[in-house]
This record gives structure tokens, sequence and C-alpha cells, in this order.
């Protein structure tokens, strides 16, 4: 049983060695993808029992700090009520303090515990009169801030404000207070990715493309690199699901290094960067297919050997 244990530790050891060995001081542009093969079994498995979670990750109206100090919560006016404001309880002293009013949702910790981004979601009378897809109803709200709260000077600051848009995701990195987020900009079209430095203020955008739904991104294990896939090509009359073409593409969170990871005949449409750090995971499509069975490619990748 000893010698189990120390064999499993020692396997530990050596994955934890691999990831902190090829990430050490690799940015964007040094990497590439040695080769592609279909995803184990066990991946495969995981996907299909989280579903979306395994892509964007949990919708969560309760959220702990990494130190479990503090307590995010969106509370109700009455068990299964509407939610009627933001609460951060502090297991410490035991008190718990409002500080949104409203729908919020939502909510995750920066990696640090230093901040919590959430999203609130608001009513304007005007938004709707300019709007047309409620008809004659009178929608419970019509847009949504994204939103982020300083735990130690209690500083609420909204980053981004959309109104009769709702698509909006958000991702701290493990590491660093780097807030990730993308949105649609229904005025230019535009699907747009976002890196916030919170701890210096400084936003860069990663990249902007086609407007869709069907795409997503996710930190490296270290924090330091973003991979996404990117619609390239769009004809809703062949397919509504797919873009005729869509491939990965990764970047430093400063926005530096961007390159294309593929180039093939399906369309990339979801990726997850393994905690492992040698391998990102894809859920591919063949835009000619009008049946939507996806499959599930795993890319292994390597330092690029310098010229």
């Amino acid at each position: 049983m000893c010698r189990k244990i120390a064999t499993m530790l020692m396997l530990n050891f050596l994955l934890l060695f691999a990831q902190n060995s090829f990430l050490e001081g690799i940015r964007a542009e040094d990497i590439v993808v040695d080769k592609i093969q279909p995803a184990s079994y066990e991946t495969i498995q995981q996907i299909e029992s989280e579903g979306s979670d395994y892509w964007f990750g949990p919708v969560l109206s309760t959220a702990y700090s990494p130190n479990s100090l503090l307590t995010a919560e969106a509370r109700t006016d009455k068990p299964g009520g509407e939610i009627i404001g933001l609460w951060i309880v502090d297991s410490e002293s035991g008190t718990a303090k409002k500080i949104e009013e409203g729908l919020v949702d939502d909510l995750k910790w920066s990696s640090s515990g230093k901040y919590l981004s959430f999203l609130k979601f608001e009513y304007l009378e005007e938004a709707t009169k300019k709007c047309s897809l409620y008809g004659n109803q009178k929608p419970a709200y019509n847009s949504v801030r994204l939103c982020t709260y300083d735990a130690r000077t209690e500083e609420l600051q909204g980053i981004i404000f959309l109104v009769n848009n709702f698509y909006v995701e958000h991702k701290w990195a493990p590491i660093g207070d780097y807030l990730a987020y993308s949105y649609a900009d229904t005025d230019k079209k535009k699907s747009i990715l976002v890196v916030f430095d919170m701890a210096n203020n400084n936003k860069f955008i990663i990249d902007e493309f086609c407007l869709w739904d069907g795409w997503n991104f996710c930190w490296s294990p270290n924090g330091e690199m973003i991979v996404y896939t990117k619609p390239l090509k769009i004809d809703m009359n062949i397919n509504e699901e797919v873009p005729l073409e869509a491939e990965i593409f990764i970047a430093n969170r400063n926005q530096s290094g961007r390159k294309q990871m593929t180039n093939t005949s399906e369309a990339e449409l979801y990726v997850k960067w393994l905690p492992d750090g040698l391998n990102i995971v894809t859920e591919v499509k063949d835009p000619a297919d009008s049946h939507y069975m996806p499959e599930y490619l795993n890319l292994i990748l390597k330092r690029e050997v310098e010229k």
C-alpha cells in the first residue's frame, strides 16, 4: 500500500513538473500544435456529463472566495422568490453586507480573492420603446452590466453595459487578477474578447470577429495566455448552427502574440486548455453535415523550435 501511494505521488509530481517546465517562460508566439488526435474516452465522458459547464463553467448565485472567508450570495425576498440583491458574508465576523440592489447572477471570485465579478440585470423604459423584440409585453429586464467588486476597498465598478443584448461571458485567470470577458457588440455586429487587468486598470482587446454565439475562450493553466475559437466565415443559409469556417487561436493576456493554431476542414466550436498545460480539447463539427453530431479532438502542444 505504501509503495502504491508513493508511486501515485511520484506520478503527480512528474505531471506537475512537466506542466511547469513546458509553461515556464513560454508565450503564445512560442507554441505550435504538435499533433491532433481524438480526445480520450475519459475526457469525452466528462464533456458529455458536464455539458455546457465543461466549456463555460457553471452560472452561480452563490460563490465562495478562494480562502472561503467571504461568500457572495444573490439573495431572494423569500424562498424561491425574486432575487433582490447581492450580499457579501464574512465568516470570521459573522456579518453580512448588501453591496448591490436588484437582480444579479453569475458570481465569480478572482484567484486572489480580492475581486468579485458578477452580472447585474436592469430595466430601462427607453430601451424597451426602441426595441421591437418585446412586442407589447414589458420585460422584467432589458439590459445587463458586467460589474466588479473590490473586497478590500468595497468599490463597485462597471466594466461593460449592454442594452437589449445579454450575451456576455466572464472568467478570471487561474493566477493573477485578470478578468477575461466576451460580449456581442450588436452595433458593430462583432463578437469581442477582452482581458481586463484589475490591478493596473488596463484593458486589452484580444480579438474582434463576426458575430456568433457558438464559440468560447479559456485561460491557460498559468494565466499567461488565452485560447479561443474564432468563426471566420458564416453563411446562415447553408448552416444556422455551425460556421463554414472556425479555427482555434491563442494570444498572450496583453493581446500580443496572437496566432492561429489550426487550419482544418471542420469548424472548431469550443475549447478547453487542460490543467497539464500540454493539451487543448476542442469540439468540432462538419459544416456540411446538417445533423449536429460533434466530435472531440485533443491538440497536443509543443514549443516551437527557434530558427
